[in-house]
């Protein structure tokens, strides 16, 4: 994209900014020092007088007439459109981009001269589709996947099974109702501990069992390993 610098120039003047200048006459005279390529909307003095009438004569810059003037002068002596409504406006600028779009001197934020590295953003782009599947697939995988004591399952179950926590779960599994308390003279204590802390067992004190949490866990555990060994 280039750089324009577009001025509606109608009746009234922006107020002045600390000095001598008013601020649209700043602007444009910034733009012409810069060599940016510009033109002007200028009101027609038949559409000046018909919004006289209508509007009335605050429409009209009486602050600031020589400004105004000096402004003026300076607009006309540049490339300008004349305009009577705001459809002429409109077709000015939609022509005058257009010519400027095919001027090969305005070579824009990213000059054509510029090298570009093909091979570094053909990796940039592959490993932002790697990642951005990768995304996905774990936001599919946490709305499908239940949750067990504040984890996914997934996650829960890699902690357990590399702490080897999964077999004592198992084992309290393993006891007839009537003893699903088991003491700690039967399990390790350090791991009852951490069942409890991941919130999959609970102590009453002098021993342990599976709590609901827990249960729900090893159901979902076995049906896995069951559809894993094809039997479900």
């Amino acid at each position: 994209m280039c750089y324009e610098y577009i001025q509606h120039l109608t009746q009234r003047i922006n107020a002045a900014c600390g000095g001598d200048k008013i601020n649209s006459l700043l602007e444009y005279e910034y733009a012409v020092s810069k060599n940016k390529p510009l033109f002007a909307c200028v009101v027609t003095e038949e559409a000046l007088d018909k919004m006289v009438k209508e509007r009335g004569r605050k429409v009209l810059e009486e602050n600031e007439p020589s400004s105004l003037k000096s402004f003026r002068s300076l607009v006309l002596s540049k490339m300008v459109k004349f305009f009577d409504d705001t459809k002429d406006i409109k077709i000015a600028i939609g022509d005058t981009m257009s010519r400027f779009a095919h001027r090969d001197d305005l070579t824009g934020w990213v000059r054509p001269t510029t090298e570009v590295d093909v091979g570094a953003l053909a990796s940039e782009i592959s490993r932002l589709s790697k990642e951005n599947s990768e995304l996905r697939v774990h936001q599919d995988k946490n709305l499908n996947e239940p949750i067990i004591a504040g984890l996914l399952y997934s996650d829960l179950k890699e902690l357990l099974e590399r702490t080897d926590l999964i077999i004592t779960l198992k084992e309290i599994d393993k006891l007839p109702p009537e003893s699903s308390f088991i003491t700690l003279e039967n399990i390790n204590k350090d791991d009852a501990t951490k069942l409890v802390k991941y919130g999959i067992a609970h102590n009453n004190g002098l021993s342990y069992a599976i709590n609901e949490e827990g249960r729900r866990f090893l159901n979902k555990f076995e049906l896995d390993q069951l559809r894993i060994e094809g039997n479900y």
